[in-house]
């Protein structure tokens, strides 16, 4: 009886969730959840399906070896340090492709790099390591993480895609400098920081 309140809580949660489509789908972080809201939005005929399906076929890994791959790109790009070697270039701009980020919407495109930008985020946020100091020994201010989360988006978001310029590298700035400028209080003016600085 447990199991079944629950499968019937998860059906009018999906019920509420779908009232707000397509916002609901960017507000998961969680793939299955993504991927029940799509599947529910499809049955009904919504807007938008099939753009937001491509894109996240090629975003996700489902079944036992589940993965992100946008969030691997992400981590690459990431590691890849400010000065890249032709060889890295190439390597990303190889990555990139097999994402087919050039047979998506732009529009649609744009909301799951978002997306990807707000899951980088709270996982940063919630990592003990990525917001602390000293290895481990003391915590950043909210202030000092939030200026470590808006460089980090610009090295991802500016830096490395303007040495590699992947395709559609541009919607992908666009996408994390809206992140940076949206969600933070300073934002704006940690993006212009970083700018003057190159």
């Amino acid at each position: 009886m447990e199991l079944k309140r629950k499968q019937e809580n998860n059906t009018l949660d999906l019920e509420e969730k779908m009232a707000d489509w397509p916002a609901c789908i960017y507000a998961e972080s969680n793939a299955d959840i993504r991927f029940a809201l799509l599947e529910e939005a499809e049955r009904q005929g919504l807007a938008e399906t099939a753009g937001i399906r491509q894109i996240m076929e090629k975003r996700y890994v489902r079944g036992r070896n589940a993965a992100d791959r946008f969030i691997m790109f992400w981590m690459q790009c990431s590691m890849a340090g400010d000065r890249l070697a032709e060889r890295d270039k190439r390597e990303l701009q190889k990555q990139a492709d097999a994402l087919g980020f050039g047979e998506c919407s732009e529009e649609l495109l744009c909301r799951e790099f978002y997306h990807t930008a707000l899951v980088f985020i709270h996982l940063s946020s919630a990592d003990k390591q990525y917001g602390s100091f000293l290895y481990g020994t003391g915590r950043l201010s909210d202030k000092r993480l939030s200026y470590k989360l808006c460089r980090d988006l610009f090295r991802i978001g500016y830096t490395v895609p303007e040495a590699v310029r992947f395709t559609r590298y541009e919607i992908w700035e666009k996408a994390l400098k809206d992140v940076c400028f949206e969600y933070f209080t300073d934002g704006e003016e940690y993006w212009h920081e970083q700018l003057a600085e190159i």
